[in-house]
């Protein structure tokens, strides 16, 4: 049975307005309890399905119709107690905006009533949610087209948060990897957030690498130029990116200086390859994972640490794993999902 508080910490959580401690409390319970996960998995895909979910004038008014709706409706179908319960601590929480649309998906899912998204639009409404947000599952890629006529190529295992109202308000918030085509727009600069890098432009075209098990974020530009600097740090120093040029951001410290590079071979993702120079194995195998949906296992951790270059197309699945393990000296063994990589004898 799930908790009340953290139904209410669920919906800030998918609304990306939890705090630092509240977002560990949730992703700590998903490790743990695979029903957990599995119920954060389904309403986080309702809500991909569903981007444009609206949001409610007044909210009291409108939870106030909800829940009178929900009250019939349960009488009508004799709803567990459980469903019950959880209305009553509901409506005791003070709704942000995402997370009253949010909050009433997780309703629905556990109390046994079931209103179509369809219903919940009969509620008045006239104001779009504050943020939107799109994931891209392991396996798969996106292209996404903005309001402005932005275009976002989203690898797999990235997503995206912006605001609804996104031609006034031109800032993106990035977890993993994504191609920028944006318009140009001199009147409203495009701002990045990719961990604590920050790139603006006005309109360009670029790339931008920021995996968590990176060591640091990288920003490729195909076309135009961009700015890069730190988060939350006036005083740090900023480059700018020309054509053709990349830089890194450190976990720790200033971007470095933007040095030329073959910048195809950081969009070469789009071509459904993989081109990583001097990386940890680590990295590859957190590519594979994103692109195969495979769990790696690796009997030495050691092996984790293993420098690599290379140049992956995506293709059969067996072929990668051959020259994995030839690069690794290691038998690669098949369990369900998992791809174990056991160490050869010497």
């Amino acid at each position: 049975m799930f908790r009340k508080k953290e139904y209410r910490i669920t919906a800030r959580y998918l609304a990306g307005q939890c705090s630092q401690k509240e977002r560990e409390e949730i992703e700590g319970r998903m490790a743990e309890d695979e029903n957990f996960n599995s119920f954060v998995i389904k309403l986080k895909n309702i809500y991909s399905h569903n981007p444009n979910v609206p949001e409610f004038t007044s909210k009291e008014q409108s939870f106030q119709k909800l829940q009178t709706r929900i009250y019939y409706s349960d009488r009508r179908r004799e709803c567990q107690s459980t469903g019950r319960n959880i209305l009553e601590g509901i409506t005791q929480f003070v709704f942000r905006k995402q997370a009253l649309a949010f909050t009433m998906m997780i309703l629905i899912l556990v109390s046994g009533v079931y209103i179509t998204y369809k219903n919940l639009q009969t509620v008045d409404t006239t104001e779009q949610m504050a943020y939107k947000t799109i994931s891209v599952d392991k396996g798969k890629k996106s292209r996404v087209v903005l309001n402005d006529g932005t275009i976002i190529n989203l690898d797999a295992g990235s997503n995206i948060r912006y605001s609804a109202n996104f031609k006034e308000d031109r800032q993106i918030w990035l977890t993993g990897e994504a191609y920028f085509q944006v318009a140009h727009d001199t009147s409203h600069p495009f701002i990045v957030h990719a961990n604590k890098a920050v790139v603006q432009v006005l309109g360009t075209k670029f790339n931008v690498r920021s995996w968590k098990e990176s060591k640091s974020v990288s920003v490729a530009v195909t076309e135009g130029k961009v700015k890069l600097s730190r988060d939350g740090n006036s005083n740090s120093k900023a480059v700018f990116i020309p054509k053709g040029m990349v830089s890194f951001l450190p976990k720790e410290g200033n971007p470095s200086n933007p040095k030329a590079d073959d910048v195809e071979n950081y969009i070469s993702w789009l071509k459904n390859e993989i081109v990583l120079e001097d990386v940890a194995l680590s990295e590859v195998l957190s590519q594979l994972n994103r692109w195969y949906n495979f769990e790696f296992k690796v009997q030495d951790p050691e092996l984790y640490k293993l420098r690599l270059s290379v140049h992956i197309k995506k293709t059969n699945v067996n072929d990668i794993l051959n020259l994995i393990s030839l690069v690794t000296n290691t038998t690669i063994r098949k369990d369900d999902l998992s791809i174990h990589l056991l160490q050869n004898k010497k």
